[in-house]
């Protein structure tokens, strides 16, 4: 059932080897791309001399940056057809009244492009409304979740029917659609193919509750790791007509005595009381039995949240009510912390086959749900979207907070050097293996130019020192670069990208005020000791590299510079130890009617387009960097045994939600 293509790549490339070698060598070597994904921090902009615009942008990407607007460099990065510039009589001399872009820029614009993942989106038939789901369904979702829950539902029931049969719908008639894809047809009256879905960070179950409801009718396993989420989860329950209202009566003395009573002795659940909860939703009496010997159960009064199964209450999901659809998938919600891939204490291995499905898993918790597919022996395939990769670990370590030559030298750093996590980024060998020629400009050479080539050593790209000559191995990418790809720059309105600009300039100029006042101290990185850096992206306060947070403003705080300054520093000075040193320092910028915070906006006052542009430029390639982790993951399931085939698609439209990727895997029907 899956597209022609495993990558949704660029026409351009030969083979998907091919294009993951060039991406990988890019990515590990191309010192412009890693300054920008990785090596720009907001608040280093304006406390480095000289200033990160200047030290990472050839001169001639700035002369041209100073000659157009902001507007322009976007439309050059997300939208201008580049083939006009491309031009060998070079006829094309003028763009929007302006000079052409230099040419290297252009073939960077170029090469980010053809290295991003096609989002092009296919909207596949739901068997609801493409836009719309029942209103009873749809409870609690906004129109950005409604399409997302309508078009992985569909994937997930199609899925669903490929491995039920998918040898038997071999000769049935299929259709194509414009990405490639083959589609099996099926009976959309058919009532259930008996795979349980099972949704890794379930939140409030949108996804499942609509799985669960007709006309899919599926067995849903909700895992979720906060409570109240299970509990808001349960309350939609009812009003999507999958549980009933429970009517609690009670005796207030006796309950209130026997709550009173249980504070002094708490006792655990009794398996027997789950059970009866679980009495009207389908599961067979073994399943049950399973169940309750595989999941621990949790004492009335501790919450832990660690691993617990939550049956769904509210009895009544079969056709003894009237008012309820006389076939209902059940739900089971599950309490749990999902800190790897091993659902042994939920699924057993004479389970039903299964799917393991996510929207939106933050950080590692896409891997865990990967690596689902070869610890169960009943999970038959993933489909997992990720976002948040800031939150992802890292497992080749040290952390790399940045690159190292815009590296500050503090302790906490250095304390964290030997942080490796086996669940983290990369995932694949292919990755962890893949070996790249180190190169280090002259310009940013730490030693005398005099040195003796034997004595010459220097920070590789990923933080090591080596001879000039070495071979960098493995793939890493460090959080700030993790971060910049979540950002939606083709989705970036005018208004949003000049509020957002105004944002960061202000915080950025703010840190420069804090510096200059002796608020925040000054480090110097280990590999550029002639050039200082300010707290890097710790914004240390102390020689310790404590960070100075701010933490959100209020609304009214970005209306001007003046107004921000004061929100911040009000913040800054409730702090209990050092808030009242950060008020003394800090009064003079509001004397004579905060004369100084004026002239530090006179004075870098160009700024704001500079962090604009750099800022723009860094969202842009970011999509590499998403793109890299995508591959990465689709890379580990093809080097799994286990597993027949394994793709890569785009099950959302960009517009409306951006982490549109969906990374599949479907096991071997021998496993």
């Amino acid at each position: 059932m899956g597209p022609n293509q495993p990558l949704p790549i660029d026409s351009t490339w030969q083979s998907t080897d091919e294009y993951i070698n060039s991406l990988l060598t890019f990515v590990s070597t191309s010192e412009l791309f890693r300054n920008l994904c990785g090596g720009v921090h907001v608040l280093d902009f304006l406390t480095r001399k000289p200033d990160l615009y200047t030290w990472i942008l050839p001169e001639d990407w700035r002369r041209w940056f100073e000659e157009v607007e902001v507007d322009n460099v976007l439309d050059l990065l997300l939208r201008e057809d580049l083939d006009q510039f491309q031009a060998s009589d070079g006829s094309c001399s003028t763009w929007e009244g302006h000079a052409s872009p230099p040419r290297t820029l252009v073939e960077y614009v170029s090469m980010v492009r053809r290295y991003s993942l096609n989002r092009t989106f296919s909207p596949r038939q739901p068997k609801h409304d493409l836009e719309t789901l029942p209103r009873h369904v749809a409870v609690g979702m906004k129109p950005k979740k409604i399409h997302e829950v309508a078009q992985v539902a569909a994937f997930v029931d199609e899925l669903s029917h490929h491995l039920a049969a998918p040898k038997v719908q071999a000769d049935a008639p299929h259709r194509r659609t414009p990405n490639g894809h083959a589609r099996e047809a099926h009976d959309s009256t058919e009532v259930d193919t008996g795979a349980t879905v099972v949704d890794f960070g379930s939140g409030q179950n949108y996804l499942g509750r609509t799985l669960a409801c007709p006309p899919y009718n599926k067995k849903v396993i909700a895992i979720e790791q906060r409570h109240h989420n299970v509990e808001g989860a349960r309350g939609m329950d009812v009003s999507a007509h999958l549980a009933k209202k429970q009517k609690n009566m009670i005796n207030k003395k006796e309950w209130k005595a026997q709550w009173e009573a249980s504070r002094r002795s708490p006792q655990s659940c009794e398996p027997s009381q789950l059970k009866s909860e679980h009495e009207a939703t389908g599961i067979s009496e073994a399943e049950l039995k399973d169940m309750e010997a595989r999941v621990p159960m949790l004492s009335l009064e501790q919450n832990d949240a660690n691993t617990v199964a939550v049956g769904n209450d509210s009895s009544g999901i079969g056709s003894e009510a009237a008012n309820l659809p006389s076939r209902t998938g059940p739900i089971l919600y599950v309490e749990k912390e999902l800190s790897s891939g091993d659902l042994s204490d939920i699924l057993s291995p004479t389970s039903p086959p299964s799917i393991v499905v996510s929207i939106h898993s933050c950080g590692n918790l896409t891997h865990h749900g990967l690596r689902a597919l070869t610890l169960n022996a009943s999970v038959r395939a993933v489909a997992l979207i990720g976002c948040c990769y800031n939150l992802l670990t890292e497992r080749l370590g040290p952390p790399t907070f940045k690159l190292p030559s815009l590296r500050s030298n503090h302790p906490r750093l250095e304390a964290t050097s030997m942080a490796y996590d086996p669940h983290g980024f990369p995932m694949s060998k292919r990755l962890e293996d893949f070996t790249f020629p180190v190169k280090v400009s002259s310009a940013h050479d730490p030693l005398p130019s005099d040195t003796p080539k034997e004595s010459r050593r220097y920070y590789n790209l990923n933080g090591e020192m080596q001879e000039i000559d070495a071979t960098g191995k493995g793939v890493r990418l460090n959080i700030t670069a993790r971060m910049m790809a979540v950002q939606a720059p083709h989705n970036w309105t005018p208004k949003e990208s000049e509020d957002f600009f105004t944002r960061h300039y202000y915080r950025a100029l703010l840190q420069r005020m804090l510096l200059d006042l002796g608020v925040v101290k000054m480090s110097t990185p280990a590999s550029t000791p002639d050039i200082e850096i300010a707290g890097g992206t710790l914004s240390g306060k102390d020689e310790t590299g404590s960070p100075l947070i701010i933490g959100t403003l209020r609304k009214s705080c970005f209306a001007d510079l003046e107004s921000y300054v004061r929100g911040a520093v009000d913040k800054l000075i409730k702090d209990p130890k050092d808030g009242t040193a950060i008020a003394n320092k800090t009064k003079c910028l509001f004397e004579n009617d905060g004369q100084m915070i004026k002239q530090y906006k006179q004075d870098y006052a160009y700024g704001k387009k500079h962090l604009s542009i750099i800022w723009s430029l860094m969202a842009f390639s970011a999509s590499v960097v998403e793109s890299t982790i995508l591959v990465d993951r689709w890379l580990w399931l093809k080097e799994q045994e286990k597993v027949e085939d394994a793709w890569i698609e785009a099950v959302f439209d960009y517009k409306q939600s951006p982490r549109n990727m969906v990374v599949v895997g479907i096991k071997k029907t021998s496993e």
